[in-house]
C-alpha cells in the first residue's frame, strides 16, 4: 500500500506497462517487415521487366540487321543469326537468364528472372507461319517471372530487306 506522501509504480504497474509496449512493437515490426518484404520483391520484379525490354530492344536492333532468311535459326529457347557485317548473334534462355552470345564467344546475360523466351516466324501476310525461308516477320516474346507475378513483353519485327 501506498501512502499519500509516496511516488512511483508499483511492480505489477510497470510490468503491464511493458507487456502493452511489447505488444505494440511486435505489431509494428510486423507490419515494417511486410512492407520491406513487398518493397524488395517489387524492386526485383522491375529490374527484371527493365532488364527484359533492354534485351528486347537490343534483339530488336540487331535481328533488323539479318542479312537473309537463311541466316535465322530458331531453336527451344534460342535465337541465332549473322547480321550483314558478318556478326554472328545467339541469344539462349539458359534456365532463369537470357544470354547473348556474339561470335560465338563467352555468353553474357542481358536479362534475370525470365521465364519464357520464344521465337515465331510469319509470312508475308502476318498470320501464317513461315519455315525460315518464307519468313517476313519475326516476333519475339518474353515473359518476366516474379515470385506472384508475370510480366510479357514481345516485339514484332517487320524483316523489310527480306525479298518478298
Amino acid at each position: 500500500m501506498r501512502t499519500p506522501a509516496q511516488r512511483g509504480f508499483s511492480l505489477i504497474e510497470m510490468i503491464i506497462v511493458i507487456v502493452i509496449v511489447g505488444i505494440v512493437f511486435a505489431i509494428g515490426a510486423s507490419i515494417l517487415a511486410g512492407g520491406f518484404a513487398n518493397y524488395s520483391g517489387s524492386e526485383r520484379i522491375s529490374s527484371a521487366a527493365w532488364q527484359a525490354r533492354v534485351a528486347l530492344n537490343r534483339i530488336d536492333r540487331e535481328l533488323r540487321m539479318v542479312r537473309s532468311p537463311g541466316d535465322l535459326t530458331v531453336g527451344a529457347n534460342a535465337l541465332t543469326f549473322t547480321t550483314l557485317r558478318g556478326t554472328s548473334y545467339s541469344y539462349t534462355l539458359s534456365g532463369p537468364l537470357l544470354e547473348q552470345s556474339v561470335n560465338g564467344g563467352t555468353p553474357q546475360v542481358l536479362a534475370r528472372d525470365i521465364g519464357q523466351f520464344s521465337v515465331q516466324y510469319w509470312q508475308n501476310d502476318g498470320t501464317t507461319p513461315a519455315t525460315a525461308a518464307t519468313v517476313r516477320y519475326v516476333g519475339v516474346a518474353l515473359t518476366v517471372t516474379g515470385t506472384e507475378t508475370q510480366i510479357d513483353y514481345q516485339i514484332l519485327m517487320d524483316m523489310r530487306d527480306f525479298p518478298n
